[in-house]
């Protein structure tokens, strides 16, 4: 049966989200985590009822919402916000002190510990500002680093905001040796990038609530140098490392965080020592609804898009030998796949390339001998007519499995009994 899309549609739709497709005629299971609704047929459920998490932390974990705020989250919780539900690999902030400056060098200026309210709606937020000297040269705030990885891709980020003055400022990773130009100007006054140093390879400015900024900028690490500095800088201008120190340049700082990975991921907060937080690995407590003859699997997220080498996971139905899943591929260029494979019966993908930006809604047929997937309306471009299924027994993943985090937002997740034909597959990504 094809299935009408429409928004406007009052299918089985809860009483706090009317006017919602909600959930998709047919589906056994639906999933739309944005507006936190869950469904199981026959009835609505909790999404704490489809899924479990597990994610060892020592420090809360953080998820961005829609108006730019950050919501925290304890161990082994989904986190679901109205962004959608967030999915990232490990990683490490290896910059201690990451919300107190009182524990950095400062240089000309004059800091104000927690004067300002972060974007998780604390009052833990410092503040920088000139020292009225009335002379012009750098101002900057210092943090030693003496365990960076050798030769290794790191992404350096710090929440900002403008309070006075000039609003540029330079984020740099310092003591680099030959790569030393390892920084990125930000006009932080209006949310505009500046100049990228010679040996970073990429920036970004993300707008957060209430007037900060999240600054990120990436560069690979030398060969020799693991003792380097966090620098911060308010400057006159892009391009300019100096600072007319007259007394009305004001910024406020949080949640500095440097880690090996070639974008920025959710601030982790650190004090005395590096901070590591684990993958979010969330999946499936029951998988009893898949149908083991055939079935429609249908996804939507927000894809990253950082021309990263390797591949990422929307879902994942993985056991140790056999394997279904829906990738976002970078190895082998930027395209989406679908891949089945149980060896000695199934080997193949069904892709689609140039997909570009975020967001992607895929949706993947598995039957044997009529396996087929559709990306964004279009189908997918398959390998072979393969013959065989799937062990759906096997741990179904959201957003993961195979250490191969989403790393980004899953808008949406539903299951249906049946392998949808083509017109169908096409219809639900449109």
């Amino acid at each position: 049966m094809l299935h009408e899309l429409r928004s406007n549609q009052l299918i089985g739709f809860a009483p706090e989200a009317p006017g919602l497709n909600f959930p998709f005629p047919g589906a056994i299971v639906d999933i739309l985590f944005p507006q936190q609704l869950a469904w199981r047929d026959p009835d609505f459920v909790n999404i704490a009822d489809l899924l479990t998490c597990t994610r060892a932390q020592t420090v809360p974990s953080y998820a961005e919402r829609l108006d730019g705020s950050l919501q925290s989250f304890a161990p082994d919780e989904l986190r679901i916000t109205d962004k959608g539900l967030l999915v990232e690999e490990s990683r490490e902030n290896i910059v201690t002190y990451s919300e107190d400056i009182g524990n950095w060098t400062i240089t000309n200026g004059v800091r104000s510990l927690n004067a300002e309210i972060a974007p998780n709606g604390e009052q833990t937020a410092d503040r920088l500002s000139d020292n009225n000297d009335n002379l012009v040269g750098q101002l900057r705030c210092d943090r030693s680093v003496a365990n960076m990885a050798l030769s290794t891709t790191h992404t350096l980020a710090v929440c900002v905001k403008y309070i006075s003055g000039s609003g540029w400022i330079q984020l740099h990773c310092a003591n680099m040796g030959a790569l030393n130009l390892a920084y990125s100007y930000f006009d932080i006054k209006n949310g505009v990038l500046g100049t990228l140093g010679a040996h970073a390879t990429g920036h970004k400015i993300e707008e957060l609530a209430n007037g900060w900024y999240r600054c990120s900028v990436v560069f690979a690490s030398d060969a020799a140098d693991a003792s380097v500095t966090f620098r911060l800088l308010m400057t006159d201008g892009d391009m300019n490392v100096n600072l007319t120190r007259n007394g009305t340049h004001a910024n406020a700082f949080w949640a500095m965080q440097l880690e090996p990975g070639a974008f920025p991921t959710s601030y982790i907060p650190t004090t005395t020592a590096a901070v590591t937080r684990n993958a979010d690995v969330d999946m499936f407590s029951d998988t009893s609804f898949l149908n083991a003859s055939e079935g429609t699997i249908y996804a939507s997220g927000v894809r990253i898009n950082n021309n990263t080498p390797g591949y990422r996971q929307l879902w994942g139905i993985d056991g140790p030998a056999a394997r279904m899943s829906m990738i976002d591929w970078w190895a082998g260029g930027d395209n989406f796949r679908f891949y089945v494979t149980n060896p000695g019966i199934i080997g193949s993908v069904f892709s689609q390339a140039g997909l570009g930006a975020a967001p992607v809604k895929t949706a993947a047929r598995y039957k044997s001998n009529d396996y087929g997937a559709a990306y964004n309306g279009v189908l997918g471009s398959p390998d072979a007519n393969l013959a065989g299924l799937p062990d759906t027994t096997q741990p179904f993943y959201v957003g993961g499995g195979n250490n191969a985090e989403w790393c980004d937002f899953i808008i949406r997740l539903a299951c249906f009994p049946d392998g949808h034909p083509n017109a169908d597959l096409q219809a639900l990504t449109s």
